[in-house]
Order: C-alpha cells, then structure tokens, then sequence
C-alpha cells in the first residue's frame, strides 16, 4: 500500500487538473514519501516538475526561494492564462456589412475576412466608413 502512494507521488503530474487540486493532491502523498516531503529543495523540484510545461516554465523564470512562493507563482500563473485564454475566445468585433442597405428587403454584401487585405476593397471600405461621419 505505501510502495503504491510512493509511486503515486513519483508520477503525480497536474495534467488538466488545476494547480490548487494538484497542489492538494501533491500534498497528501508528500506524507507518504518522507524522504522527499522533509527535503525542502527536493519537495520544491517534485512540486515544480508536475506542473504543466507552460506553468513550470513561468514557475522556474520567477525562481522561487521556497514551496510556498513556487505554490503562489503557480497559482498565479494559471490565473494568467486562464486570463489570456479568455481572451482569445472573445470574438473580437466584427463589421457586418458594407454600406447602407439599398432598400429593406437587400442588405449589403457581407465584409469577408480578406477583404480587408484587398487594397481596393478595404479602400472602398474605409471610405465608406469615414463618409458616414462626415
């Protein structure tokens, strides 16, 4: 039963847990392998070296000095990216159409993502744009 928490905690990794269940996580089997749980520089590579590549990575930049600022920086860290991965699932704002409708039963022809990499269109666009505020 002991020699399997031990290779539990060997193999632990956060994978898509987040950091605080996998700090939970490394924490409870950290009792069960002394050796390394009373080692404060081997409990800090065991921790470290679990997170995912992205968290380690900022996690090891920081170098933290203990168990408790690499925990804070992890923490931290996922907030970040959490952050940033929110951000890029926000549709950014996107203009529909070009122009004024001719009449209610047409709309105007739908802006395509290319055409804004069309000098000419993307030309017509602006000052169809700029024309509306003048």
């Amino acid at each position: 039963m002991r020699s399997e928490l031990k290779r539990e905690f060997l193999s632990l990794r956060q994978g898509e847990m987040p950091v605080s269940d996998y700090i939970r996580k490394f924490k409870r089997r950290c009792y069960f392998v002394p050796q390394i749980g009373r080692d404060a520089e081997e409990k800090l590579r065991h921790l470290v070296d679990g997170l995912r590549p992205t968290l380690k990575h900022e996690v090891r930049i920081y170098e933290p000095t203990g168990y408790r600022a690499a925990i804070k920086k992890a923490l931290q860290a996922e907030q970040d990216w959490n952050e940033i991965d929110e951000e890029h699932n926000v549709k950014p704002f996107n203009i529909r159409t070009i122009g004024k409708p001719r009449d209610p039963t047409t709309t105007s022809r739908v802006l395509r993502d290319n055409d804004l990499y069309n000098p000419n269109r993307s030309m017509h666009f602006l000052r169809l744009i700029t024309s509306q505020f003048i």
